[in-house]
């Protein structure tokens, strides 16, 4: 007899919410009905999971194609907007149990009434369905941050459940915990709705277990509750195994602690600081639509105001010294500028006056007048939404643009930005996929990519106001591309079947097949475009490497041989010769380059809660690797000496026979900020490079403010390069346990 499923953990469910959201506005268009559609994969996830161990992520790609096949032909824009309203009827159907309904108000406020940035944080995490990684990589925090601040925001909502519904909290609670008590109203509520509900189950359920397991009056500076046996520790340094004995290790496996310690205390002085203001437009009236005010102090910590209705904003209870204010709405030009908050004046005022963007409304129809993306769809279903991208450029492009990955509002490409949602999509006719916000006036080119590929340019003149691309469903269907290659044992040349052979973009347009018994396998009418080919078999080395699908053919790889397997193995040891865990990414090094290239995510088993310690990778080949903690800038509020990083580990596989009794040392993180002094950082970035010339982080500025990189004690090279990559600027710095600033200029 099968035995029932067995539900996976929610922390494994929520690790898929980013990929899940995307590729539903991918498959529907419409960001509400999107919305609603993974909220109801949610929702069948936590009625009726996957088998635990299952392909997850596979599991809620079927569900929500399922779902979109059945239902989204019939349903409308305006259908969609309708169940946004719905949202407040369905209140009224929570059920008949007065004290469910009461727990739930109660579990309602006390969120609401979070300070930031803990609010924040459980909501992008338990309501919008975003991992500690995702909102790791949007708030540019180290994951461990995130993970301290959802602590301490379950441990204030667990107190402040006891104070408020005193000893009968707990029962009250698992009612909420369990989705069958919530009434049986609950399948005629919204599908908003009842996501909220069901992460409000989701919270009580963990509440719960933490009141099971803890003392009530313990608070998680101590990294209690679900958390206490998984330390959100970072890096990996090779170690002496004369430091660390086996013995040392052995008597320690069970002494793996989570301790996160708590923010330090405000400072008296500046518990009356306020910096206060309005957002408003050139005539003076109040910009709130999408709108933001982000401070980053000179430590590059940052903070994000709320701006209200009226245009005002505020921050409370920030040290003295200088910032960098961040200001942006949506359809104004994003603009900065400097500020000083000083003892002789606690409260300061700045109001900013944002200058309108020169917008410029995109259309997409068919010759017969049809909307392009809805003739796509009736043809090839799949999700044409955010792979037609129109890009802005001051010269007239080539056939192909490679550095375009996807949509919209937070990927600027070219001489502009694309956004394909906000409260500006009503004023769009029929046709209309978005709104090209321009950083300079006209003239200029603008051209309609799908993927990367060019389908269409239109030179825009200073008196345009919008552009009207016209394509036939051939044209853009011939552009589809397919991948071929046979997949063959390198020591026998014998046809190796159900070989995975993938093609990563970076998104989540990830498209894969199986090679047959002939070893053939072929990726049929995928999107154009440069991809990252992945090919895996059981027992065998995983390949990665780099592949231009052509537009229109067939693109032949020939032969790709594998070679059996090499499988790495290390302890992961803190800095008290503890086993722990650690996060890391780990790439092929070229030692004639000492270029290192094909990242992937590698953890130590202590992640996942098995306390071992041991990082395991299987899948590699006979190559030099190099291992290294995730790169993280740093804008949180926890105290950074408590991280935990390394250097680059370079570990040689070339043999085939893989080191023993390997170690990596994990050691307390230094802090290095990098300024760009003169102001000027558009298509900026910068790199730093370790002593043995090894890229050990890198990125691009995106605003003058400066930027914070936790990096382990020693000498590096930072440089400086323009957009296409040439070095500017080059400085050595020697980095203790002190913050260093390193100030670059062009």
């Amino acid at each position: 007899m099968q035995m029932p499923a067995e539900p996976i953990p929610h922390e494994l469910l929520l690790r898929h919410a980013g990929f899940l959201r995307r590729l539903a506005r991918d498959l529907l268009g419409d960001p509400s009905a999107a919305d609603d559609a993974v909220q109801e994969v949610w929702l069948r996830a936590l009625e009726k999971p996957p088998r635990h161990g299952s392909n997850v992520r596979g599991w809620l790609r079927v569900v929500l194609t399922n779902l979109v096949r059945s239902n989204a032909r019939g349903v409308s824009r305006r259908e969609a907007r309708e169940r946004e309203h719905a949202v407040d009827s369905g209140r009224d159907l929570l059920g008949t149990n007065p004290t469910d309904e009461a727990t739930l108000r109660s579990v309602t406020e006390a969120v609401l009434a979070l300070e930031e940035p803990l609010r924040t944080t459980v909501l992008q995490h338990y309501f919008q369905g975003l991992s500690t990684t995702e909102i790791a990589q949007r708030d540019h925090l180290p994951v461990s941050t995130v993970k301290s601040r959802l602590q301490r925001a379950l441990e204030i909502l667990r107190v402040r459940m006891k104070r408020d519904c005193g000893d009968s909290w707990r029962a009250s609670l698992f009612a909420l915990a369990v989705p069958s008590k919530i009434g049986k109203g609950v399948i005629l509520m919204s599908l908003k709705t009842k996501l909220a509900i069901a992460s409000l189950a989701l919270i009580a359920s963990i509440l719960v277990y933490q009141s099971s397991t803890a003392d009530p009056e313990r608070t998680l500076d101590s990294a209690g509750g679900l958390a206490a046996s998984r330390p959100a520790l970072d890096g990996s340094a090779q170690e002496d195994p004369r430091q660390v004995t086996n013995r040392d290790v052995a008597d320690r496996r069970a002494q793996v602690t989570a301790t996160t310690p708590a923010p330090p205390a405000v400072a008296d002085s500046h518990l009356d600081t306020r910096l206060f203001g309005t957002l408003q437009d050139p005539e003076g009236k109040p910009v709130a639509v999408q709108a933001i005010v982000v401070l980053t102090d000179s430590e590059a910590r940052r903070r994000q105001g709320e701006v209200k209705s009226d245009g005002t904003f505020e921050f409370r209870s920030i040290p003295f010294g200088n910032y960098w204010a961040l200001i942006g709405a949506d359809g104004f030009v994003t603009s900065e500028q400097e500020l000083e908050l000083r003892p002789e004046q606690p409260q300061l005022r700045r109001d900013f006056t944002l200058q309108e963007a020169r917008s410029i409304k995109v259309y997409a129809t068919t010759p017969d007048g049809e909307i392009l993306t809805e003739a796509l769809t009736k043809v090839e279903n799949r999700p044409w939404f955010t792979v037609l991208v129109p890009v802005a450029t001051e010269t007239r492009p080539d056939e192909w643009m490679p550095e375009v990955r996807g949509p919209s509002s937070t990927r600027p490409f070219g001489i502009g930005r694309f956004k394909d949602e906000g409260p500006r999509m009503k004023d769009l006719l029929k046709g209309g996929i978005g709104i090209l916000e321009l950083n300079r006036e006209p003239p200029l080119f603008v051209s309609l990519t799908y993927s990367q590929r060019v389908l269409k340019t239109i030179e825009l003149t200073q008196a345009d106001a919008e552009v009207h691309f016209v394509l036939s469903i051939d044209e853009v269907i011939a552009s589809l591309a397919t991948v071929r290659m046979q997949v063959v044992d390198a020591e026998n040349s014998t046809p190796l079947a159900n070989a995975v052979v993938r093609l990563e973009d970076g998104l989540v347009y990830d498209v894969q097949s199986t090679s047959d018994t002939s070893g053939i396998a072929v990726i049929k009418r995928c999107n154009p475009g440069e991809y990252q080919l992945r090919i895996t078999a059981v027992g065998y080395e995983t390949i990665i490497t780099r592949v231009l699908a052509d537009s229109g053919v067939v693109t032949e790889l020939g032969q790709v041989a594998l070679r059996p397997e090499v499988r790495f193995e290390a302890e992961v040891i803190g800095p008290d010769g503890s086993l722990c865990s650690g996060s890391f990414l780990m790439g092929v090094l070229d030692p004639s380059t000492s270029v290192i290239s094909h990242w992937k995510d590698v953890c130590s088993d202590a992640r996942y809660g098995t306390d071992s310690g041991v990082l395991r990778v299987r899948g590699l080949g006979r190559k030099i690797y190099a291992l290294q903690t995730a790169p993280h800038s740093f804008f949180g509020e926890q105290d950074r000496r408590k991280e935990l990083v390394s250097g680059n580990v370079v570990i040689d596989l070339r043999s085939g026979a893989p080191p023993t009794g390997f170690k990596i040392r994990l050691r307390p993180a230094s802090q290095l900020l990098i300024h760009v002094n003169d102001g000027l950082i558009a298509g900026l970035r910068y790199r730093i490079e370790d002593e043995t010339g090894l890229e050990l982080d890198g990125g691009r500025f995106y605003q003058s403010a400066p930027i914070s990189i936790s990096v382990p004690e020693g000498i590096y090279r930072v440089q400086l390069l323009d957009s296409v990559g040439s070095v500017l600027t080059t400085k050595t710095v020697t980095i203790d346990s002190t913050t260093q600033t390193v100030e670059l200029s062009r």
